[in-house]
Order: C-alpha cells, then sequence, then structure tokens
C-alpha cells in the first residue's frame, strides 16, 4: 500500500496523544546572555591586560577565543537546547530537549506519574532528577520500573500528561 506524505502524516498524528513542545524560557535564555556576555569582557580583559604587556600573540588568542565562547554562548548554545518537545504516541512517551537523542519509555514501564511541585524547563532522567526552575511552565515526574530512574521534564499540562501515562495510552 503506497501513501501519499500527508495521508501518513494523518494516519500517524490519529495515533498522537499528547503532543507539547516549549521554548527555552526568556529568564533562562536571560541567564545564558549574561553568562554569553561576562564570558566575552572577562577574555577582552585579559587580551587587553596582554597588550599592554606587548604579548599581541596572546592577547589576539583570548580577545578571540572570548568572543568565540561569547558568540556560542548567547547564539548557538540556546538554540541546541530548544525546543523541549514531549509526546505520547501510542504506548510511547518520548521527552526530548534540542538536537540530543530523546528518551523513550513504554508506557506499561512507567510505574507512577505525578504533577512535581517544583515547576521547571528542561529534563533530566538522574537521580535526583531536576528541571530548570521557572515560573512559565509546570513539571512532570515519572518512576520507570525498569532501570529504576526517574524522569522529570516540564510539560504544560501535568495533569493531562499523568492521566494518558496513568490510563497507559488507553483513552476510550
Amino acid at each position: 500500500m503506497h501513501l501519499e506524505n500527508d495521508e501518513y502524516a494523518v494516519m500517524r498524528e490519529a495515533n498522537v496523544l499528547y503532543t507539547d513542545e516549549q521554548p527555552m524560557p526568556a529568564s533562562i535564555r536571560r541567564i545564558t546572555l549574561i553568562a554569553g556576555a561576562a564570558m566575552v569582557v572577562t577574555f577582552l580583559i585579559a587580551a587587553v591586560s596582554r597588550a599592554r604587556a606587548g604579548d599581541t600573540g596572546t592577547a589576539m588568542l583570548l580577545g578571540t577565543v572570548g568572543l568565540l565562547l561569547g558568540v556560542f554562548d548567547i547564539v548557538v548554545l540556546p538554540n541546541l537546547l530548544t525546543p523541549l518537545r514531549v509526546r505520547i504516541e501510542g504506548d510511547t512517551l518520548t521527552v526530548g530537549i534540542g538536537v540530543f537523542p530523546p528518551t523513550r519509555v513504554a508506557l506499561r514501564d512507567i510505574s507512577s506519574c505525578r504533577p512535581v511541585l517544583s515547576p521547571g524547563w528542561g529534563s533530566a532522567t538522574r537521580i535526583p532528577p531536576r528541571t530548570y526552575p521557572t515560573p512559565e511552565s509546570g513539571a512532570t515526574g515519572v518512576d520507570v520500573r525498569t532501570g529504576r530512574k526517574q524522569i522529570w521534564f516540564s510539560s504544560q499540562d501535568p495533569e493531562t500528561v499523568c492521566r494518558l501515562i496513568n490510563a497507559g495510552g488507553n483513552t476510550g
């Protein structure tokens, strides 16, 4: 059976129970900008100091490195870390952030799901898990039977996410 691209997309979307895509919150982006600017200023101060001492080669190197690190921190890093994607499709929860490989967990392997008290943005699979605190979103915590790990991730509607996960993806 041959399907056109839009027909396949419609069939695939029919199996999606929940999807959430969140950009990096403004508060975290501000921190990134401040850190990038501080990095540039620090390296430029060091470069000027080396230039005054007559070491122009080191001064040029420090200035260049500072500018490159600042550009990376201000422009590249936020784009690598956004968006945060949460998706419940069929019997699978997928949580991914930016360009990094997403975490996929079968709903049957999740022993519990609950909204967590500290809201945050991001995702984590370590013990104890941690998201980045922001007022823009809520957070969801799930316990996974296999591997005995916890996954926390920010979501715009933690109650709905948990209701779908606790139902095992069965909505009907």
